[in-house]
């Protein structure tokens, strides 16, 4: 926890969460690689495995890999679940540039608790498909 500190203190930063066995991670190493050589300087890329640095996770509340983190001055700017490429390196952009700022404290209003978050999702639409994988290539056991 310490190292990681000090490896963000005082910098912009683009830290990814990954975990070996998710795919999706292998991806999204690969488009901050592509980040990584447009802004090398400009922001610290890091990477942490979620399952391996639970302190780190456990800060920055991370439920699900791969999922990037913005970071300005060790604060969280903005994050990006998944994989969204355009995002991400719309974010990135104005992470370098110093547009995108930190947003003020969240605490003010109630935060949504898990089980309000999946009653809410389940109930947007008469249909909810939670699936394993990405569309082009689902990781279904029954076939």
């Amino acid at each position: 926890m310490a190292q990681f500190e000090n490896d963000i203190s005082g910098k912009s930063a683009v830290i990814h969460f990954w975990a070996e066995w998710a795919e999706q991670c292998t991806q999204m190493d690969s488009i901050l690689g592509a980040l990584l050589e447009v802004h090398q300087g400009k922001i610290y890329f890091g990477r942490c495995e979620a399952e391996e640095c639970p302190e780190v996770s456990s800060k920055f509340e991370i439920s699900a890999v791969p999922t990037v983190l913005l970071l300005k001055d060790g604060k969280e700017v903005t994050r990006i679940n998944g994989i969204d490429p355009v995002k991400l390196s719309e974010d990135v952009e104005k992470l370098a540039s110093g547009t995108l700022a930190v947003a003020a404290d969240s605490d003010s209003g109630p935060k949504e608790t898990l089980n309000e978050r999946l009653h809410r999702i389940i109930h947007h639409d008469s249909i909810v498909l939670f699936m394993k994988g990405i569309p082009q290539e689902p990781k279904c056991k029954f076939r």
